[in-house]
């Protein structure tokens, strides 16, 4: 509600008709307009926007040592935390279920390799067109 009020309120002074609204924001975007309009008194150096544009983080390269430092411990920390759980508890690991899906090793191999084809499909379809790649 608000941002449509601001910018109703900025088309006004824009078009330089009088605006409807609380006095004090209209004086204040007034203000902000006529100080806009003002010559600066100074030129930026050439190539300034090259070197802002440099200094920003290029594509692929949004994550930092530290994030992956943060990925590392939170999994350490979840490892440590289930752990603790099954020591706590008196988990028993039985891998038993091997046995009974023995009987299903197609059904499995269909499966693990239908996971697979839509896992490629999916990074060559749709994660390189994301990223600007070729797609294919």
């Amino acid at each position: 509600m608000m941002e449509h009020f601001d910018e109703e309120l900025q088309k006004a002074v824009e078009s330089g008709q009088m605006p409807v609204g609380p006095e004090e924001d209209i004086t204040a975007y007034q203000h902000v307009f006529r100080a806009l309009a003002k010559d600066p008194g100074y030129a930026l150096p050439p190539g300034f926007a090259e070197k802002i544009a440099a200094s920003l983080p290029q594509k692929g390269q949004e994550h930092s040592k530290l994030v992956w430092i943060g990925y590392a411990a939170g999994l350490v920390f979840m490892t440590v935390a289930a752990i603790f759980t099954g020591l706590m508890t008196g988990l028993k690991l039985h891998l038993g279920f091997f046995k009974e899906i023995s009987s299903y090793t197609g059904l499995v191999i269909v499966a693990a390799v239908l996971i697979a084809a839509v896992q490629w499909l999916d990074h060559k379809l749709v994660t390189e067109r994301i990223r600007g790649g070729s797609g294919g």
